[in-house]
């Protein structure tokens, strides 16, 4: 009997000491985790588009949209784009209306909906920009190929002084808010449609202009001859760093008064 007690004693102390080292690797595990999400910083969600959309399409956020997570940090840089604290906060887009094209890949920002029901079409103007009118050359529009939301070049010839001074390319990348006077409108049961969708002719079109160069096209119209001829562009074209710019070349004609 004597000879059993040391046994059990020692029995006992083995299972404390494989208590203490579960308890220990428990923490260890633990403060790992911890010191890993610390240095990955807090963690949020955004959502990429699934496929090609265009205006009035309406989402189905489980297949239409992809969740992807990422560092706070790095989604606050993304610019305007829908952040979630969670996955499930997807469907709070669920059966919503696109007011804009969308690309398979491209995050989802505020601006691809609406959050009002009864928007007017002036709430389709990109934020701290204004929508202008101008006129094209009807003879030479691109036709059923242009559609509100696309993006173009605009052309144009010009005269000072009796001198002819040849086609420039004026603006580049400017987004089209309206074809023949027609743009998103709500259709019946909600839906935002391009109404100009399929016309043929047209003499004017809206684009969406800062307003600073707002008031150097409108400068540059007294001397436009005609009208502007369009190109329309491709939806998977990137954007330069002169996109929405007036030309240099046209800027220096505007400076010189000539």
């Amino acid at each position: 009997m004597a000879d059993e007690q040391p046994a059990v004693r020692n029995k006992g102390m083995l299972i404390v000491a494989l208590i203490l080292g579960v308890v220990v690797v428990a923490i260890y595990n633990i403060q790992i985790r911890r010191v890993r999400a610390e240095a990955q910083g807090e963690m949020v969600y955004v959502l990429r588009f699934a496929r090609n959309m265009g205006p009035g399409d309406q989402l189905d956020a489980e297949k239409d949209l992809a969740v992807e997570m990422t560092q706070k940090k790095h989604g606050e840089n993304l610019g305007p784009v829908w952040i979630l604290a969670t996955p499930d906060e997807r469907k709070l887009v669920d059966k919503l209306y696109l007011t804009r094209k969308a690309q398979k890949g491209e995050f989802l920002l505020y601006a691809h909906i609406s959050m009002q029901q009864d928007a007017t079409p002036s709430a389709e103007i990109g934020q701290g920009m204004v929508a202008v009118s101008i006129p094209v050359d009807k003879q030479n529009v691109p036709g059923e190929i242009l559609n509100p939301d696309d993006r173009v070049n605009l052309l144009g010839r010009f005269r000072s002084g009796g001198s002819h001074r040849g086609l420039f390319r004026v603006i580049e990348g400017v987004r089209v808010l309206a074809v023949g006077g027609q743009g998103l409108s709500e259709a019946p049961g909600g839906r935002a449609a391009a109404t100009a969708k399929g016309l043929r002719s047209y003499q004017n079109v809206t684009i969406e202009l800062t307003p600073e160069e707002s008031l150097l096209l409108n400068a540059l119209l007294s001397q436009l001859d005609g009208a502007f001829t369009l190109e329309v562009l491709n939806p998977n074209t990137r954007p330069a760093g002169s996109w929405g710019k007036v030309a240099a070349p046209l800027r220096q004609l505007l400076s010189s008064g000539s």
